[in-house]
C-alpha cells in the first residue's frame, strides 16, 4: 500500500482510502460519480474527493477538482479516472501524485509542487510532467492522446522510450502501445475538440455552479463539439482508405 504523507506525519499503518482527503471538487457538471472503496456517491461542489477515489463522469458532464497543493484536474464526459498515488509533503506541496484515465478526457494544471511529483497513466503509456497544462485522453480504441498546452510532457509508449512533446504540439499512441508518428506534431480535430469539450462545460456552468445549472442550449452547443470530433475521425477514416486503394 502506498505511504500517505499528510501535514509531516507519515502514516505507515493501514489506512481507508476514504479517509485520506486529497482535495475537494470545486465545480460539477450534471452526473459526477466518486467510488472508494466499496462507497459510491454523487459528487458535489465543496466535497472532499479521496486518495484511490475513482471519478465517473457521465454523459455531457465534467468536474473540476483542486489538490491540496493547488493541482487542477478537470474530467470531460464519460471519463473514468483514479487518483491512484497522493504523497503529501505539506507546506502546499507534494512529494508524489499518480493519477489515471482509463477513457475519456482529463485536462492537467500543475500546482506548487516540483514536476517531478507528478504522473499520469494510461492503459498504454506513462506520461512524465515537465510542464503546467495539458490534456489527456483515451478513447474507445484504446489509443492516448496528448495535447501540452504550456510546459512540456515526456510521454512513454507501452512500447518504446520516452518522446518529449513540447507546448502547442500533441502526440498519438495507439492502443498497441506505438506511437502513431515518431515525432510530435499539431493535435488533430478529435483531440481538439475533446479538450474544447472540457473548457466549454466548465465554462457553461460558471465558478461555484452546481450540477443542474445547464441549459438545453448548452448541451446543443457541447454537441457541435461532439459532431466535429466525429466528422473529423470519418474523413480521417475515408482518407485511409483511399490512400489503401490508390486513390478509388
Amino acid at each position: 500500500m502506498v505511504g500517505v504523507l499528510l501535514s509531516g506525519l507519515c502514516l505507515t499503518a493501514p489506512v481507508r482510502a476514504q479517509s485520506v482527503a486529497v482535495g475537494q471538487a470545486t465545480m460539477i457538471v450534471r452526473s459526477v460519480q466518486g467510488l472508494v472503496d466499496t462507497a459510491r456517491r454523487p459528487l458535489a461542489v465543496d466535497d472532499p474527493v479521496f486518495w484511490q477515489e475513482l471519478i465517473e463522469t457521465g454523459a455531457e458532464s465534467a468536474s473540476k477538482l483542486v489538490f491540496l497543493d493547488a493541482t487542477t484536474l478537470s474530467t470531460g464526459p464519460d471519463s473514468r479516472v483514479r487518483i491512484d498515488e497522493f504523497v503529501y509533503a505539506g507546506s502546499g506541496e507534494s512529494r508524489r501524485i499518480v493519477v489515471s484515465i482509463g477513457r475519456g478526457v482529463l485536462r492537467f494544471v500543475t500546482g506548487r509542487s516540483p514536476s517531478s511529483a507528478y504522473s499520469i497513466r494510461t492503459p498504454n503509456a506513462m506520461i512524465g510532467v515537465r510542464g503546467t497544462d495539458f490534456t489527456v485522453s483515451v478513447d474507445d480504441g484504446g489509443a492516448t492522446r496528448v495535447l501540452v498546452r504550456n510546459g512540456e510532457v515526456g510521454v512513454t509508449p507501452g512500447s518504446g522510450a520516452p518522446i518529449l512533446v513540447p507546448a502547442g504540439l500533441a502526440l498519438t499512441v495507439l492502443a498497441d502501445g506505438m506511437p502513431e508518428t515518431p515525432e510530435p506534431g499539431p493535435a488533430d480535430g478529435e483531440l481538439q475538440a475533446a479538450a474544447a469539450e472540457v473548457t466549454a462545460l466548465l465554462a457553461i456552468a460558471g465558478e461555484g455552479d452546481t450540477a443542474g445549472a445547464f441549459e438545453d442550449e448548452d448541451v446543443t452547443a457541447v454537441g457541435g463539439l461532439r459532431g466535429q470530433a466525429a466528422s473529423v475521425r470519418a474523413g480521417t477514416a475515408a482518407s485511409q482508405v483511399g490512400a489503401g486503394c490508390g486513390g478509388c
